[in-house]
């Protein structure tokens, strides 16, 4: 009898291990996700720095860990051109089996010159638009990171985040001194163009570098307004001048 039950637990423990090893020899995933927005309607002294984006992945510390990479630029369209880089990841498994260590620091160079090579071709692009697009497109990323399984959500957006688009133009008195006074009116016509879904995990950095002391103040009311909205949908939001991580 107890040889019987002792066959059955090993049956039932070599299943249950076959299976672990079948999901961990064929499972990968993107264990850190950063989509950045880099706005192109005025100048801006805060950039997205190839060093800053790597410096969120820390391949070098962890190398077998999966990073994927996406920019596209905050312009007068609400669409515009991404460019991006993969690295996908290998567990404990199958790392040896799969990939050397050469191989891998192989890989991880080549992620970082695509990486390189995706923003200089997003800062290409000529800087100076009439309108500014904003909201929507970090609602749209934002909403897109909402749904991803990665372990990391991260969204970079260096904008002074000042909408001129078909709903609102914050460079007109009367909506500023709306932006100022009734704060959440505005929050209302964000919400009729894109409703942002549980943000739950997803680390927002709002970044941008004040020209004077008026654009100092006028950040400040609209990334206040920001940080408001996104923290209501759960994000854990950074507001800065610049990175230092």
């Amino acid at each position: 009898m107890k040889i019987t039950i002792l066959t059955a637990i090993m049956t039932v423990a070599t299943s249950l291990y076959g299976i672990y090893l079948a999901f961990s020899f064929n499972h990968y995933s993107d264990d850190i996700v950063v989509r950045v927005l880099d706005d192109h309607t005025d100048f801006h002294q805060a950039k997205p720095e190839t060093e800053q984006i790597l410096s969120f992945f820390d391949l070098e510390t962890h190398e077998w860990n999966g990073a994927n990479f996406e920019i596209t630029a905050i312009t007068d369209f609400d669409y515009n051109v991404k460019r991006g880089a993969n690295i996908p990841s290998f567990n404990c498994f199958n790392k040896y089996s799969e990939r050397s260590s050469y191989q891998r620091t192989k890989e991880i160079r080549e992620f970082g010159r695509q990486v390189n090579s995706a923003i200089k071709l997003v800062r290409e692009d000529s800087i100076g638009r009439n309108h500014s697009s904003v909201y929507r497109s970090i609602a749209r990323e934002l909403n897109v990171l909402s749904e991803s399984k990665a372990d990391r959500k991260i969204l970079l957006a260096f904008s002074d985040l000042k909408e001129k688009s078909d709903f609102l133009d914050l460079y007109n008195e009367a909506y500023y001194t709306l932006l100022a006074t009734h704060p959440d009116s505005i929050l209302g016509m964000f919400e009729k163009q894109a409703l942002l879904k549980d943000l739950s995990g997803v680390e927002v950095y709002l970044i941008y570098q004040p020209l004077n002391y008026t654009d100092n103040e006028s950040f400040k009311l609209i990334s206040q307004l920001y940080r408001q909205m996104l923290e209501a949908h759960v994000a854990k939001v950074t507001i800065t001048s610049n990175l230092v991580l």
